[in-house]
């Protein structure tokens, strides 16, 4: 529903230092509504220079059934997300997936990798920033609050989403957590 931040996120995958990236954006506004008209008239240059992959959802869903639906359009063997109102840092895709994959390399174990979050504008003061120091099996670490990570700071390696069967589509809110607490079943995280 925000489509100018959309280009915002859009633009900051595309000045990453890594490449190639494969973006694939599923608007989950329902065809013909309002939203996704003025979205997919806004990413048109994009779609057009295939600078990314546009799908759609028939009716809105929830952002678990968005994530499914791109994951699973994706040809990448390591995944990552944004949503449409962050932004990368210019070396985020870069760094996590040189450390994701020194870590599986030692560790068969470690699937995935998160980093911290910089909340620009946030009026919290004392959430708006995350440091995160821990790795491993991070359930309890989310649960008490030792931890913050979203979607967004998670890149993971495809085997692990297959092998979960990908994001719960039941939840429509913490699908985040739920999605991580699934995961430590199997797999670790590093940061």
């Amino acid at each position: 529903a925000r489509p100018t931040n959309l280009v915002r996120a859009i633009e900051s995958v595309l000045a990453q230092t890594y490449a190639p990236i494969e973006i694939i954006v599923v608007d989950e506004n329902g065809v013909n509504t309002p939203f996704q008209k003025k979205k997919k008239k806004l990413l048109s240059p994009y779609i057009s220079d295939r600078k990314i992959t546009y799908l759609k959802h028939e009716v809105n869903k929830n952002g678990s059934a968005a994530r499914n639906t791109g994951t699973r359009a994706s040809h990448g063997e390591i995944i990552g997300y944004i949503d449409d109102d962050d932004i990368f840092m210019p070396t985020k895709i870069e760094e996590q997936v040189k450390r994701l994959q020194e870590a599986h390399a030692i560790n068969p174990r470690a699937a995935g990798v998160y980093c911290n979050i910089e909340k620009q504008g946030y009026k919290k003061a004392n959430n708006a920033n995350t440091t995160n120091k821990l790795a491993g099996n991070l359930s309890e670490a989310i649960l008490i609050g030792e931890v913050r990570l979203n979607s967004s700071t998670i890149l993971l390696y495809r085997f692990a989403f297959d092998a979960m069967d990908g994001w719960d589509e039941r939840f429509l809110r913490h699908q985040d957590w739920e999605f991580c607490i699934r995961f430590f079943r199997k797999y670790e995280m590093v940061l």
